[in-house]
């Protein structure tokens, strides 16, 4: 009695220490999609240096399109971008989370107001989409 007691216990640990693992693994982003991110990351980045009106408006909205969907792989959602931001604020530095903030602001006033951005602006929205996704990827 007390012998099948023990191996049920173990088994039900087993199971759960199996589960855990899963549930923990599942936000994490694989090797193949990481490199599809960084390939597109590198993309926007020739594409900055056209120094095109139309090229600057594309990679602040193709940036936030990237970080959205690592924000919805690592939340295990389909939330906005702008709803993942919120949820993720405390685990990310005040400047970088409040730069994200102005980026993904502006990529908004870009689709809605149809406004121009300078290619300094874009370059620096770069640098702050590069630094967040390159740390939720791990």
């Amino acid at each position: 009695m007390q012998d099948s007691l023990y191996i049920t216990g173990l088994v039900l640990f087993l199971i759960l220490v199996f589960f855990l693992f899963v549930f923990k693994s599942s936000n994490k982003v694989s090797s193949r999609r990481k490199n599809e991110i960084y390939k597109q990351m590198k993309s926007i980045k020739e594409n900055i240096e056209l120094d095109l009106s139309s090229a600057n408006r594309d990679s602040i909205v193709r940036l936030d399109s990237i970080l959205s969907k690592v924000l919805q792989i690592r939340n295990r959602n389909n939330l906005t971008c702008g709803e993942n931001l919120k949820k993720i604020r405390k685990q990310v530095k005040r400047d970088l989370y409040e730069e994200i903030w102005y980026y993904h602001k502006l990529r908004n006033s870009i689709v809605h107001d149809d406004i121009e951005v300078s290619r300094e602006d874009v370059k620096k929205g770069y640098q702050a989409y590069y630094k967040l996704i390159s740390r939720l990827l791990g």
